[in-house]
């Protein structure tokens, strides 16, 4: 690897002053007089690991403010390459008996983990002396193992599964963790991503909550190596995979309420990664992603915004319908910006539809439409009607449409009552008949009482569900309470007998000190001691000038 020296500088020319025949530029020296190219200095810079793309194993890579408090995109990490077991080692774990290939497996498991070589430390109590790139290069050894024994005879009895999971998250057990330990189970995760591949899939899926929860770990390392690992895995993910695990992932821990801004921003992130690789998954599901990327739009940190508005433009660049497709940056800039709905709309006004709508396709118009029906200007009304009525025409399944009847048709008839253009109210009434039509309904009387049904059924929903939670909080603040009175009684129970022992002993070393003292003053009114020596002389019989004789 070349390097530059401590003698090594550039020398940048002065600017100076602009004249009126033109300023002259300033050229970079390097040091040894000639002028440095632009693609010499970057070659030199690659070469020192400055500006490359990937980042170097175990390393990490600082996060810096670009322009409205966005955060650099961290670099894709490098592969994770084993430290000592190579192909001919890999085929030696095939030869040798089955019980010593797994227990040379459990030893890298455990080395991953940061344990002592040799010791049974394991995840939970990690030797303070591992390092991130030891840890790594144990990871990799583990998964090239894997791989050539197969996932069925080492995941679960050469204890990987175990080493990953239980460690993960939020749980009591997964709290008592060291960050080293945890850290050591995400590079696991990753390399079997990486070095086994879709045999490692049903053993990785399941932990990606638990990974898109470590994303909002305290530890700056912990933090990298599940965004890491939730990248390996989402890339991983099989098609059919991705709307029950990847996707409900995703939404349970987003929809959660309680997720972390980082945790937010790189599932956001997954999301766009999705879209890149299973476009059509990922547009069957967008009346359930819209809505939820939408939320996140208003949330509190940029990072946040930015990421869901990206997220919301990727993925509703999936949609199929090519009538819809040159508007569909403007209708996801109206989403995020609600200031731009009248662009939105104007841009729609000039879309002729032609292909079938589905529902994929509402997902993305119609909440835009919504808010064009709540525009102050009649005019922007009547275009959104106009929008609706071209739309609703061509729907073919009334399925599809039936989420998005409570968003539009009140809104429809508050147009048509209160209005005062007649022709507005007309193009209004024509929008409203036409949706009751893709709806299913004979009547615009009852579309309109389906859309207050359903309205009212989702309002019971919420208020049920809100019950639910107020009922649960209820019942875990009584439970909350009697713990607090039994360790209060407890307590008092125990400052008690503590009490109780303080005086015990205090009244035992008086006895003892008043039983001293009796001795004492027995042993003075006494001539003999116990041998029956005299105290004054000494004598058994005394003998003048003794007192006692």
């Amino acid at each position: 690897m070349t390097s530059i020296g401590s003698n090594t500088y550039h020398k940048v020319a002065k600017s100076k002053a602009p004249s009126a025949g033109g300023s002259k530029k300033s050229s970079t020296k390097s040091s040894s007089g000639k002028p440095m190219s632009r693609s010499s200095s970057g070659n030199a810079l690659s070469n020192m690991g400055i500006g490359s793309g990937r980042r170097a194993p175990g390393s990490r890579t600082p996060r810096t403010p670009t322009g409205r408090g966005e955060l650099k995109p961290r670099g894709i990490a490098a592969p994770i390459i084993p430290a000592t077991m190579s192909a001919p080692e890999a085929a030696r774990l095939k030869m040798i008996p089955a019980e010593e290939s797994l227990e040379e497996i459990r030893m890298l498991v455990l080395l991953a983990g940061g344990g002592r070589p040799g010791g049974s430390a394991g995840l939970n109590k990690p030797h303070t002396a591992s390092s991130a790139q030891s840890r790594m290069g144990s990871a990799g050894d583990v998964a090239v193992a894997v791989a050539a024994l197969g996932v069925r005879r080492t995941m679960h009895p050469a204890g990987v599964c175990k080493a990953m999971g239980p460690v993960l998250g939020k749980d009591a057990k997964a709290k008592a963790v060291p960050p080293s330990g945890k850290e050591g189970a995400l590079f696991l995760v990753r390399a079997l991503c990486e070095q086994v591949g879709a045999p490692a899939e049903p053993y990785v899926m399941p932990l990606l909550k638990k990974i898109l929860i470590e994303c909002a770990s305290s530890n700056g390392a912990v933090r990298d190596a599940a965004e890491d690992a939730f990248r390996a895995a989402v890339s991983l993910a099989h098609r059919r995979a991705v709307r029950p695990v990847v996707l409900a992932a995703i939404f349970g821990t987003i929809e959660g309420g309680s997720a972390d801004w980082r945790t937010k921003y790189v599932a956001l992130q997954g999301l766009v990664s999705l879209s890149n690789k299973h476009p059509a998954v990922i547009s069957n599901m967008l009346p359930r992603i819209v809505p939820m990327a939408t939320a996140q739009v208003w949330d509190t940190k940029t990072q946040v915004t930015l990421a869901a508005k990206e997220a919301l433009l990727v993925c509703c660049a999936t949609n199929n319908n090519t009538d819809v497709a040159p508007a569909v940056p403007a209708v996801v800039e109206a989403i995020v910006k609600p200031s731009e709905t009248v662009k939105a709309l104007e841009k729609l006004m000039a879309t002729t539809f032609v292909a079938a709508v589905d529902a994929s396709t509402l997902a993305i118009l119609c909440p835009v439409l919504s808010r064009g029906l709540k525009e102050k200007l009649a005019l922007h009304k009547r275009m959104a009607a106009i929008v609706i009525e071209n739309m609703s025409r061509l729907v073919s399944r009334p399925e599809d449409v039936a989420p998005f009847g409570p968003l539009l048709v009140p809104e429809l008839r508050k147009v048509v009552e209160n209005v005062q253009f007649e022709h507005m109210r007309d193009v209004a009434m024509a929008a409203l008949k036409t949706l009751t039509r893709a709806l299913g309904h004979s009547s615009v009387e009852e579309a309109v009482a389906a859309a207050l049904n359903n309205e009212a059924e989702a309002l019971a929903k919420e208020q049920e569900r809100i019950e639910q939670d107020r009922i649960k909080l209820a019942k875990e603040e009584e439970e909350r309470k009697k713990q607090e009175e039994q360790e209060r009684k407890l307590w008092k129970e125990a400052m008690d007998a503590q009490r109780e022992l303080d005086k015990m002993r205090i009244t035992k070393a008086e006895e003892e000190k008043d039983e001293k003292n009796l001795k004492k003053e027995i042993q003075k009114t006494r001539v003999k001691t116990k041998k029956g020596l005299c105290q004054g002389c000494g004598l058994k019989k005394c003998k003048p000038p003794c007192p006692f004789a």
